[in-house]
C-alpha cells in the first residue's frame, strides 16, 4: 500500500474533524486531540484515536519524509502532504512534555471577492493595474493570503497573463483560466524570497505574488520590479496603511532612502490592512484601504506619513476607508 494511502487510512478516526470549518488539528503523544475552528481551540474526544495511533502515525510520516513524499520546508520536522482531497501542512515539535504534531488544513476553494467583502472598486482597480506595488498587511492569521488569492484569481479570470507566485507554503491552488500560473515554494523551489524574486523576473511575469517581504533585499527587488513593468502583490506584518509605508521604507538602505521614497510614491498602488473579527458567530475581515492619489503620492515623496490618514479620511470616493468602529458584539 502506498505510504500516503496508509497514512490516510490511519487518520480515519479523525475524519469527522477534517472539515472546512477546521483550520488546525493538534495531536499529542498522550493521545489527545485539539481543533481550531473559527480561531477558537477546543479539546475533543476522538474514538479510536490514542497514544498508540499517534506513535504509529509518526512512524508513517517519518517513512514518507525519508521517501521524499513530504516536501521539507525548514530545519524543524515539517512538510506538506496531499491525502486524497486534503492538502496538509505538517509541523512536528518536541517539547517538555513529549511530542506534538500540528496539521494545518490548507484551503481547497479560492473565494470570489464578494465572498470576503472586498469592495468592487478596489477589485476593479487591482484588475486594471498595469504595473506597480500592492501590499496586503496585517498580523499572522488575519486572512492576508485569502485576500491575495481572491484578487489574483479574479484578475487571472479576466486577463491573459503570466503569473508567478513565491509562497511559504503554497496554500491555494490557482486555476489558470486564460492566465498561466507558476507556483513556487520556499525551501523546495527557491532558498529565499529575494533569490526567488530575482529568478522569477527572468521568467517574464506580468504578476508576481511575494508571500512576505521580510528583508532589505526583497524590499528593494520588489520595488524595482514594480517600477519596471510588473504588478507585484506582497504581504507585510504591519497593522495600518500609514504604518505599512513607514515599515517598507525602514527595510530599504537608509543611504538610498530619498530615491526609494520617490520610487515607492509612484509605484505603490493599493495598501490593504486587515483584521479578522468574529461577528454573529462567523469570522469576517475588516479592512483599512489606501489607494494611490496625487495627495498620497506627494505625502509619501515628502515623508509626510502622518498626513496619509487625512488622505484616507477624505478618499472615500476612491474606495479608501479606515477600519470600522466595532461595537463589541460577537
Amino acid at each position: 500500500m502506498p505510504a500516503s494511502t496508509e497514512i490516510q487510512r490511519h487518520l480515519a478516526p479523525l475524519d469527522p474533524f477534517l472539515t472546512p470549518e477546521t483550520s488546525d488539528i493538534f495531536l499529542s503523544d498522550d493521545g489527545s486531540v485539539a481543533l481550531v475552528r473559527k480561531r477558537a481551540l477546543t479539546i475533543v474526544d476522538a474514538p479510536g484515536w490514542g497514544r498508540e495511533q499517534f506513535r504509529e502515525l509518526l512512524t508513517l510520516l517519518g517513512a514518507a519524509h525519508s521517501n521524499g513524499l513530504l516536501e521539507p520546508r525548514d530545519a524543524a520536522w515539517s512538510g506538506l502532504m496531499e491525502l486524497g482531497r486534503l492538502r496538509l501542512r505538517l509541523c512536528c515539535l518536541g517539547h517538555s512534555g513529549g511530542t506534538r504534531l500540528n496539521m494545518r488544513l490548507l484551503p481547497e476553494h479560492i473565494p470570489a471577492p464578494p465572498e470576503i467583502g472586498l469592495k468592487p472598486a478596489i477589485v476593479r482597480r487591482f484588475i486594471e493595474i498595469e504595473q506597480g506595488l500592492v501590499l496586503v498587511c496585517g498580523g499572522t492569521g488575519q486572512g492576508k493570503s485569502t485576500t491575495i488569492a481572491s484578487l489574483v484569481q479574479q484578475r487571472a479570470n479576466e486577463r491573459e497573463e503570466n503569473v508567478v507566485t513565491l509562497e511559504d507554503p503554497i496554500e491555494f491552488l490557482y486555476r489558470g483560466g486564460t492566465s498561466l500560473f507558476t507556483q513556487r515554494q520556499l525551501g523546495r523551489d527557491f532558498r529565499s524570497f529575494a533569490q526567488g524574486l530575482k529568478e522569477t523576473l527572468r521568467f517574464a511575469p506580468n504578476v508576481v505574488v511575494v508571500g512576505e517581504i521580510r528583508d532589505e533585499e526583497t524590499a528593494e527587488i520588489a520595488l524595482q520590479a514594480a517600477e519596471t513593468g510588473h504588478v507585484v502583490i506582497a504581504t507585510l506584518h504591519t497593522m495600518g496603511c500609514a504604518d505599512t509605508v513607514r515599515r517598507y521604507l525602514q527595510l530599504v538602505p537608509q543611504e538610498r532612502m530619498n530615491s526609494h521614497r520617490d520610487t515607492l510614491s509612484e509605484a505603490l498602488q493599493i495598501v490593504i490592512a486587515q483584521r479578522l473579527i468574529r461577528k454573529d458567530g462567523q469570522m469576517r475581515a475588516i479592512r483599512e484601504i489606501m489607494v494611490k492619489t496625487p495627495g498620497v503620492t506627494q505625502h509619501i515623496r515628502n515623508g509626510d506619513y502622518h498626513l496619509l490618514n487625512q488622505d484616507i479620511e477624505t478618499g472615500s470616493k476612491h474606495g479608501m476607508c479606515f477600519f470600522p468602529a466595532l461595537d463589541g458584539r460577537e
